[in-house]
């Protein structure tokens, strides 16, 4: 893994918004076919040309990338901002001949979010939103979608009719409606059994106290026997904890067998990347300018930027930047504990990438790490379940103390973790540079 630190365009003749007090019509038409839905998205760039909303140099690029990554066309227009978002919706309604629905205006039915549940809504970008006509209206931004998921969707609701909304409405609704239920969620995701939110109960109070007990006694009729026990403790800990790093070293330096060959990636999946923030003033620049140099596809690439609710520094200095399409701002609701892992947890329920990403704001990744990262995926299989990426010093020449972090970080990642890895041992991982397959 390579080293980490850290307008309008034309008239909208064939489709206009509709007005925020309009009342929304949802055509039925026998709940979209299946053959028309694939001979639509095949046709949308060309409808996008004829109505002018989409210059020619642009749709010509979009559809060579597209037939090049296999991806959405949509996904690559709004990546590389050819069309504003709104018209871009308002076409995608036009084309599929369905309306676009505005739930911050005409809130959804709550008993049918919470049958898809929120974070489905979440992964599958889809917001179901009223009965309307016998049918189950769900509000997507991706026709495509609503295609796959029908199946599973009719089970649950019945006659189903599809609408657009953008990805961003559905992530402001869900967490308007079911931001605390989510925020707990995150705090509770982990099994007891493996959490640690259990220590310190009643089964620990017993064996505290009877430890406790006995050091005392200790103190005071044994000390200097206590004091021989503490320096053999830490004496073994010490020799063991050398003989595992001797050891994982002389399996790092033993011949590795080659990496399989190179994997042909018919389609380059979405990669997610969750960046934590917290008292973060001046990040944006920063963050936009490191991230911006990572050569993924901007259409395959979403960048989740997750801030607590309370840290109004972060969430100003968010505000007023110009993030790029492929970046997102994720809010967590206040919650009992404000840690990273909570963060975390709320944050992957809105990722859609098939890979997800950790990164810290100060990270600098290199720029064909993301791409790296998918091949190696690829390279080695379903068995592989996460990757962790080698971290490296900015400074390592600063001074004395500096050059003893990137010696330390050097050996820990080039070395211990590849010996631990040849060993068959648990690999402990970091909290950045991490990437894990996500559970779509």
């Amino acid at each position: 893994m390579p080293p980490s630190a850290g307008n309008s365009r034309g008239s909208m003749s064939a489709a206009q918004p509709l007005p925020r007090s309009a009342p929304v019509v949802v055509p039925l038409a026998g709940a979209l076919p299946a053959a028309p839905l694939l001979s639509r998205a095949d046709t949308l760039g060309v409808a996008l040309l004829r109505d002018g909303l989409v210059k020619g140099d642009e749709i010509v690029q979009a559809l060579a990338l597209q037939t090049q990554r296999r991806g959405r066309i949509t996904d690559i227009l709004l990546a590389r901002a050819a069309l504003p978002p709104d018209e871009m919706y308002a076409a995608l309604a036009a084309h599929w001949d369905t309306c676009v629905i505005d739930p911050e205006k005409t809130p959804p039915d709550t008993q049918l979010l919470d049958r898809l549940g929120a974070s489905g809504c979440l992964r599958k970008s889809m917001l179901p939103w009223r009965d309307v006509g016998g049918a189950t209206v769900i509000a997507t931004a991706e026709p495509e979608d609503f295609l796959h998921h029908r199946d599973h969707l009719t089970r649950l609701f019945g006659p189903v009719a599809m609408a657009i909304t953008s990805r961003q409405a559905v992530q402001d609704t869900v967490l308007a409606l079911r931001g605390r239920q989510l925020a707990q969620a995150a705090e509770t995701r982990v099994p007891d059994a493996e959490s640690c939110r259990t220590l310190g109960g009643a089964g620990l109070t017993g064996p505290a106290l009877l430890l406790g007990g006995l050091v005392a006694l200790l103190v005071l009729v044994w000390p200097l026997g206590l004091l021989w026990l503490l320096t053999g403790w830490t004496f073994l800990t010490l020799l063991l904890t050398t003989l595992l790093k001797a050891a994982a070293g002389l399996a790092a330096a033993l011949r590795r067998p080659p990496d399989p060959a190179p994997p042909i990636i018919v389609r380059m999946p979405v990669v997610s990347v969750i960046v934590a923030l917290y008292g973060e003033s001046d990040i944006a620049p920063r963050l936009v300018r490191r991230l911006g140099k990572l050569d993924y596809p901007r259409e395959l690439l979403d960048i989740v930027l997750v801030v607590e609710a309370e840290d109004h520094l972060t969430r100003d200095a968010l505000a007023g930047a110009d993030l790029p399409p492929w970046m997102r701002i994720v809010v967590v609701p206040d919650g009992q504990i404000k840690t990273k892992p909570r963060a975390l947890n709320f944050a992957i329920d809105h990722c859609r990438g098939s890979i997800i990403g950790v990164y810290d704001a100060e990270d600098a990744p290199e720029p064909d790490q993301i791409t790296r990262v998918v091949e190696r995926f690829y390279q080695r299989g379903p068995d592989v379940a996460c990757l962790q990426g080698m971290l490296d010093f900015y400074n390592p020449t600063t001074n004395w103390l500096s050059r003893c972090f990137t010696i330390e970080y050097a050996t820990w990642f080039r070395i211990v973790l590849p010996g631990l890895q040849r060993l068959g041992l648990p690999i402990p991982l970091g909290g950045t540079t991490l990437f894990f397959r996500g559970v779509m």
